[in-house]
């Protein structure tokens, strides 16, 4: 009987040594996976900011979902670049939020700013610099305190880029400005990244396609906030004047809003632009020319379609709207 009891405890002790074994080689292997395949674990970071309440937390690569994201020594979705541009060399700074940013389930490569810096040059002649200064969530206080900060770097115009949300979005800050694309700090785990920012509230039924953003959705009754938006955007223009630079605008209203539920912020920024003599990039026609599902991840944000798209129209517009520039 002895026997028996000691081999049966050997038994059980190598049958819990096998298990517990299994599980670690398992949840490496799940770990690994998770990283080199998805990139879970390696979110973009945010980081707080002084003047901008938080903008992407400076060189930053990172590969998610099969797509990859770079953020520049300022915080930009852009290549790297010198304080001056190149003799001959046009540089245009683009300033705005998640629409502008891309999200990290479009490449860095389709980006509608990426795109633009490759067709460019063949349009207005000259070698091209195209910067994105844009986070998820910012709202147009948010945008003029970047370029108040930091100045528009030698750039010769700057495209701000607006959605119907943006006219009457009061001042984001970091604890509601950021998207499931981001994250204050970098996750211990992989495995942990996927429980708490996706399994756990998909589990819960709590979690949509995607977080939206405070300027998703455009609140036009606060006309406080669209009084003050546009003495914003007025200030906008006299510091990149002040820069001997040129400021437009790129109107890029969220789809799923087309065709009424942005007509009354369209009407709006036409009037200021009209009134301010600043040139305005309306892409509402082309987007109403694609269906939602076609061109958008979710309603608001642009696939690679509708990034293209975007850029098409940009360029197509371009001599009109900004002449020779």
């Amino acid at each position: 009987m002895p026997v028996q009891v000691k081999t049966r405890s050997h038994s059980f002790l190598r049958i819990l040594i096998w298990t517990v074994g299994s599980l670690v080689i398992l949840t490496g292997l799940t770990e690994v996976s998770l990283r080199l395949l998805f990139g879970l674990g390696n979110p973009i970071v945010v980081t707080p900011d002084a003047a901008c309440s938080y903008i992407e937390a400076p060189n930053q690569h990172t590969y998610r979902f099969f797509h990859e994201v770079d953020i520049n020594q300022y915080g930009m979705r852009s290549d790297a670049f010198a304080p001056h541009p190149s003799p001959g060399t046009l540089r245009i700074m683009f300033v705005g939020d998640s629409v502008a940013y891309g999200t990290s389930q479009v490449g860095q490569q389709y980006i509608f700013t990426q795109l633009l810096r490759r067709d460019l040059p063949s349009i207005v002649h000259h070698p091209v610099e195209v910067l994105n200064a844009s986070a998820s969530g910012w709202a147009i206080d948010n945008e003029l305190s970047y370029i108040r900060s930091r100045g528009i770097f030698n750039s010769a115009l700057v495209l701000l880029v607006l959605n119907n949300g943006d006219v009457s979005q009061p001042p984001a800050v970091i604890q509601g400005g950021l998207s499931q694309d981001t994250t204050y700090d970098h996750p211990k785990t992989a495995i942990g990244e996927l429980w708490s920012r996706y399994l756990k509230f998909k589990l819960r039924g709590l979690l949509p396609r995607r977080r939206k953003d405070q300027g998703d959705a455009a609140h036009m009754s606060d006309q406080i906030d669209i009084r003050a938006n546009l003495l914003r955007l007025a200030e906008f223009q006299q510091l990149v004047t002040d820069a001997h630079a040129r400021l437009a605008i790129v109107y890029l209203p969220f789809r799923s809003n087309l065709p009424n539920g942005a007509a009354t912020a369209e009407a709006i920024l036409h009037q200021w632009s009209a009134a301010h003599h600043v040139p305005l990039f309306d892409l509402s026609a082309t987007e109403e020319s694609q269906p939602t599902r076609a061109i958008t991840l979710d309603g608001a944000h642009f696939n690679v379609r509708g990034n293209r798209l975007v850029a098409q129209g940009v360029e197509e517009g371009w001599s009109a709207v900004l002449g020779d520039n």
